[in-house]
């Protein structure tokens, strides 16, 4: 029998409701906390959060929406670098399996039946939740994604045995050779290495550079974020990792390294030592997965767990739908591109 679940928009002068039942559910993360999206998108009018009640009024589920148009269309997308603030759902209550997994669909349809429309709706699952059956339902598609984690019970010995050869091969180099890490709260000091991380690939930086400052700025308010830099004494920073935490997990986030330095491994040792941290802390590493080839084999070589993250995606406008087709064909013709230049040796 299916459950009754009352849906609401929060006022937003009690989104501290959601950010107290984000911080309490298992499946909610830094990236959900409302303060990290209104510094994300600079627009609190761009902001709403859809939640469900049970009967004793209490949150049991809900999902961030982020209104970002495309053209003169209606969408609803997660601003940049912020990764998995999408559908999060109440642990379900002490039952049988079948029960279970009946409550949390409940919740789920609750909630889809409650969207606003839009041309474009789009989010993720938490990590784990791969039960997209409400959301074909309602008509949306699903992709998947990946991302390694690293699990918060491993010791720094473990965790030293498991990562690749080659990456204790570049720290001990790199600590050899005299490079330190040092904690840092100035991302002014990482901003022109991801310029020039971006420029040795040809590209141009993602993201303005007053967006790193506004995301840096929520980590700092929030006590939730660290910037390791790898330096050598009296020189100017060589690399630099950039990670974020919750109470669960933490998450690489940014990173950037000054590619014409003769100094090695100067980026895998700023790693090891954001690793190290989050173990002290007690939580999971998250390399917040990449889809490109070079990318996911750096981040492969740490041992961490491949796992599935699930996006779910409807549109509405024949348009879009097209765009998002072409866009699609793009992406694959790149990716082909990429592996076949990858190989093109083997």
């Amino acid at each position: 029998m299916a459950r009754k679940y009352t849906t609401e928009v929060l006022a937003r002068d009690r989104w501290s409701e959601w950010d107290v039942f984000v911080n309490q559910t298992p499946q909610g993360t830094i990236f959900h906390r409302s303060e990290w999206l209104l510094a994300l998108t600079g627009d609190p009018n761009s902001i709403s959060f859809l939640v469900c009640r049970d009967a004793s009024g209490a949150i049991v589920g809900g999902l961030p929406l982020v209104k970002r148009p495309i053209r003169w269309y209606t969408t609803y997308r997660l601003p940049p670098l912020t990764p998995y603030a999408g559908l999060v759902l109440s642990d379900p209550s002490p039952a049988k399996l079948a029960n279970q997994q009946g409550e949390q669909k409940d919740k789920a349809l609750a909630l889809l039946a409650a969207l606003p429309p839009a041309a474009l709706t789009r989010f993720p699952l938490a990590l784990g939740n791969t039960d997209t059956q409400p959301f074909r339902w309602h008509g949306y598609q699903t992709t998947i994604g990946h991302t390694y984690r690293l699990p918060q019970s491993l010791t720094p010995d473990e965790m030293w045995k498991i990562i690749d050869s080659t990456l204790r091969r570049a720290i001990r180099k790199a600590e050899k050779d005299g490079v330190l890490v040092k904690p840092s709260t100035d991302i002014e000091d990482l901003l022109p290495l991801i310029h020039l991380t971006f420029a040795k690939q040809n590209l141009g930086m993602p993201q303005s550079e007053d967006t790193y400052r506004r995301l840096w700025a929520a980590a700092q308010n929030m006590g939730r974020g660290t910037i390791y830099f790898a330096l050598r004494p009296n020189e100017k920073p060589s690399s630099g990792t950039l990670v974020v935490w919750d109470s669960r997990s933490t998450y690489l986030l940014l990173s950037g390294t000054d590619l014409r330095e003769r100094v090695g491994g100067v980026g895998p040792l700023a790693l090891w030592q954001a690793i190290l941290g989050a173990l002290a802390r007690g939580q999971a590493f998250d390399f917040e997965g990449s889809t490109l080839p070079a990318v996911e084999r750096f981040y492969r070589r740490w041992g961490g767990q491949l796992c599935p993250i699930v996006t779910v995606e409807k549109i509405t406008s024949l348009p879009l739908r097209m765009m998002s087709a072409w866009r699609d064909h793009k992406a694959a013709r790149a990716m082909i591109q990429m592996f076949s230049a990858i190989h093109r040796d083997d």
